[in-house]
């Protein structure tokens, strides 16, 4: 034990003189008062001004008449205790006589001396008494001051740089860095000690560690001591975790280990659902503490602050500084958030585009609707398929969607609400397909309600609703879909605001006027990554046979109704709920791919109906993986904190020359993966006909 002793003392000693090395070295540090860079370092001071002969230098104040001296300080932060020499250029001009500047320390005088005229350059010694041990060196310059009509300010000295440099003799560190660094480090060389103990280590081997610690310390201190002084602490806590970990983690695994093994084999399904929401968490609640798109996740805050303070229902007044062009569903989650953020974090809850303050909590909770709605559409996604097929296969979709990259990217780093619109899309689909035609028609309400592409779904609920209910399912569900939205549109409908929320809504096309809003589809391809052209052109073969129906908007339009004539003769003939979701996740896709103006992420409701039929079927697996692939690649090609590090020198989000190719590339392959999916339906669908029409 007392060996033991002796040679932690030894790596204290030693630790304590290797933290001091970076102390001994003290370059001139050099404070230029005339620089406006200086301002933070300075008080006391008048603005920056520039002498006759090119000199930068500020004024040194009395403040007020009632002052009897004018009292400039120069702060140096972070400065060993040793002796100091204290260089100054300044003058003192006067209208008559001479002014006697006084130049102190810390409070304390190191000399004194008459200026008058133009500048000079005065030296004086600090001694260790006037340094100290705080670590700031606060050079103070005081004289009497002076006026010069009709200039109001009481002017003492003008002050050009103030210098700091070793005057010589050995430097003790300062009380912060002995108090945050050293006695972090003497608990980190305790936990080195206690774990060669436990550990049957030499007592040598710890203090060699205690005293590498050391070293490592002085040289984080020489490349950036305010960084060590804050961080310090977590070397200890690092120290002792290791070394709990180290002593006590074998027996502790080994009891964990066969827990968990008891646990799965007791709960296979629950022990598999449990880890593949840890771990989806892991990669989830880091990215939703990023500051996503900022452009959106600032519309998102102002629309939240709108609707705390003044109700959902003043979202679309024209005064208000930013007006949805969406629908209100979404207002309905951030008001919630709006009143949660208000009680716990902030009650003025000021407006966001005035004050920063506790931005990043509403920016994180901002994402919590998205994630929550996640969480639902697993939830959904493992009910259904468990339920036809069996506890590993659900198991594999749940995991193919919290591990989805593109629904990863889309709601926790992106920071946007595609999972919202997903979810009720979903629940709408689901609803239709098993039995609930009347809960299907409520959710395809609050969908249409939160985004307007909900809309697309509309036609073919009525037509499968009558095909497979009759009249009375269909009037039923139209009538829960009608209470859905009265009930959803009763705040407008109360505060008589129902018209400030149709003007801008009603117009959904008139906002976005353009080929592809950065969705990889065929309009980016064809136009070469020039999305940006207006979709109301027509194409120059049309244009010169003088046809000006057929505008870029028209043929999309055309090709969609296309892929939806499909979809109705797929979903006429075959009504089984495996056959629903997957024509209607081409449909999404269709949509995505054929019309004008999409968005980047309007891809995401597509994967959870998908994924419903996929079980069983190798292909739609491999068209779901190869979407999740280059859907991301989409967004992540237009993410503006991506494009400030791939091309910092033209981050152009719509297009841009440094990134034409890889998006235009990422369009073609998007495409493809589309035309194959094309290619498969159709003979799956023209084959099923074909089947029944033998029969």
């Amino acid at each position: 034990m007392r060996r033991s002793f002796n040679w932690l003392l030894v790596a204290l000693i030693l630790g304590a003189l290797l933290l001091s090395l970076p102390y001994q070295i003290m370059p001139a540090r050099r404070v230029e008062v005339g620089a406006e860079a200086a301002s933070s370092a300075l008080a006391g001071f008048s603005f920056p001004e520039v002498a006759a002969d090119g000199q930068a230098f500020r004024w040194s104040e009395a403040g007020t008449a009632a002052k009897s001296l004018a009292e400039g300080m120069v702060d140096f932060p972070g400065v060993a205790n040793r002796p100091l020499v204290v260089r100054l250029r300044l003058g003192a001009p006067r209208p008559a006589g001479e002014a006697v500047v006084k130049v102190t320390v810390n409070e304390r005088e190191i000399g004194s001396f008459p200026a008058g005229g133009g500048f000079t350059e005065q030296a004086f010694v600090a001694g260790r008494e006037a340094v100290g041990l705080d670590g700031d060196v606060i050079v103070s310059i005081r004289v009497p001051p002076f006026t010069v009509p009709p200039d109001t300010r009481q002017l003492g000295a003008a002050v050009a740089w103030v210098e700091i440099a070793s005057a010589g003799g050995p430097a003790i560190p300062a009380r912060p860095v002995l108090m945050r660094v050293l006695f972090p480090l003497l608990l980190a060389a305790a936990g080195l000690f206690w774990l060669a103990r436990r550990s049957r280590w030499s007592a040598p081997a710890a203090a060699g560690l205690a005293v590498g610690l050391a070293a490592l310390g002085a040289l984080w201190i020489r490349a950036d001591e305010a960084s060590a002084v804050r961080r310090a602490w977590l070397v200890p806590v690092a120290v002792w975790l290791a070394a709990v970990v180290l002593v006590y983690g074998p027996a502790v695994w080994r009891k964990t280990a066969t827990w968990l093994r008891e646990v799965r084999a007791r709960h296979p399904v629950g022990f598999w659902l449990t880890l593949i929401i840890l771990l989806a968490l892991t990669i989830y609640l880091p990215l939703s503490l990023t500051r996503g798109y900022e452009g959106d996740i600032a519309i998102y805050m102002a629309w939240t602050h709108q609707i705390t303070h003044n109700g959902i229902h003043s979202a679309y007044a024209p005064d208000f500084i930013a007006q949805p062009n969406t629908t209100p569903g979404l207002l309905y989650l951030f008001r919630i958030v709006g009143e949660v953020y208000r009680r716990l974090f902030s009650p003025e809850f000021p407006p966001p585009w005035t004050d920063a303050t506790g931005q990043a909590s509403l920016r994180f909770m901002l994402r919590l609707p998205a994630l929550i709605c996640n969480g639902l559409i697993v939830a959904v996604v493992f009910w259904l398929v468990r339920r036809r097929w069996d506890n590993r296969m659900a198991l594999i979709a749940v995991a193919a969607y919290v591990f989805n990259p593109a629904v990863i990217f889309e709601s926790a780093y992106y920071g946007q609400t595609g999972a919202v619109h997903a979810l009720f899309m979903l629940l709408a689909v689901v609803g239709l397909a098993e039995g609930a035609p009347a809960a299907g028609w409520a959710a395809l309400t609050v969908g249409m309600l939160t985004k307007p592409q909900a809309n697309l779904f509309l036609p073919l609920f009525v037509i499968l609703t009558w095909r497979r209910y009759g009249w009375r399912g269909l009037l039923r569900s139209i009538l829960a879909a009608v209470a859905t939205g009265l009930i959803m549109l009763a705040p407008f409908i109360i505060h008589g605001t129902l018209g400030q929320m149709w003007a801008r809504v009603s117009h959904p096309a008139d906002y976005h006027p353009m080929l592809s809003a950065t969705a990889h589809n065929i309009w980016w391809l064809f136009s070469l990554g020039n999305g940006k052209t207006s979709d109301l052109l027509m194409p120059p073969l049309l244009d010169r046979l003088g046809w000006p129906i057929f505008t870029y908007r028209f043929i999309g339009l055309g090709l969609v109704g296309l892929a939806y004539l499909l979809v109705v003769v797929r979903t006429w003939r075959d009504r089984t709920p495996e056959t629903l979701y997957l024509s209607t996740a081409y449909l999404f896709t269709a949509f995505f791919m054929l019309a004008t103006q999409i968005h980047e992420n309007h891809l995401i409701p597509m994967f959870s109906l998908l994924l419903l039929a996929c079980p069983g079927h190798r292909r739609r697996w491999t068209i779901y993986i190869l979407f999740a692939i280059t859907a991301t690649l989409n967004m992540a090609l237009h993410y503006p904190q991506i494009l400030r590090v791939l091309v910092p020198q033209n981050p152009d989000v719509w297009g841009g020359t440094e990134m034409a190719l890889a998006r235009w590339l990422s369009s073609l392959a998007q495409v493809s993966v589309f035309l194959y999916w094309t290619v498969v339906f159709v003979r799956e669908t023209f084959a099923g006909l074909s089947i029944r029409k033998t029969q």
